[in-house]
């Protein structure tokens, strides 16, 4: 969710939802070998200060692209991951009771995070578009999604 506050600026908030699920293997005294699964969900949220530069790009590259359809922007975004673990595993299926968790690898419950994206959107219609954006965002290294506007 963006506000423009100018021409080439916009504030705003982001909220996203990302699940992972992973395995590792546990080996016992006895050489008994388990396999544990186990969910991780993460939450980010935050806020994202965007520069636009569709109206940059028009004026000076002498590019005709509508600005209306496309735009290309640089943001900058601080927040919050929220994580959770859904455990599928207990000691008690393992063999001895025994699970060897150097591998069982999880985040800290909330981590903080900046990052600095740059990407592109398009908007097929005057309220709806999509959005491709690569950089050091809050999940990764390419984000990809919708956007409304109201």
């Amino acid at each position: 969710m963006d506000y423009g506050v100018g021409r080439f600026v916009s504030a705003g908030a982001y909220v996203g939802d990302q699940e992972r699920t992973y395995n590792f293997l546990s080996v016992s005294s006895e050489n008994i070998i388990a396999t544990y699964n186990y969910t991780q969900t993460f939450i980010p949220a935050g806020l994202r200060l965007s520069f636009h530069l569709i109206p940059f790009v028009i004026e000076n590259l002498n590019v005709h692209l509508n600005p209306d359809k496309f735009d290309f922007y640089l943001t900058y975004l601080a927040g919050a991951t929220f994580n959770s673990v859904k455990d599928q595993f207990s000691e008690a299926s393992s063999p001895n009771n025994i699970i060897d968790y150097s591998n069982y690898l999880t985040n800290e419950d909330i981590s903080y995070q900046a990052g600095l994206l740059t990407g592109v959107r398009f908007k097929p219609t005057k309220n709806f578009g999509i959005f491709l954006e690569g950089g050091l965002g809050s999940m990764g290294n390419v984000n990809f999604g919708v956007f409304a506007r109201f």
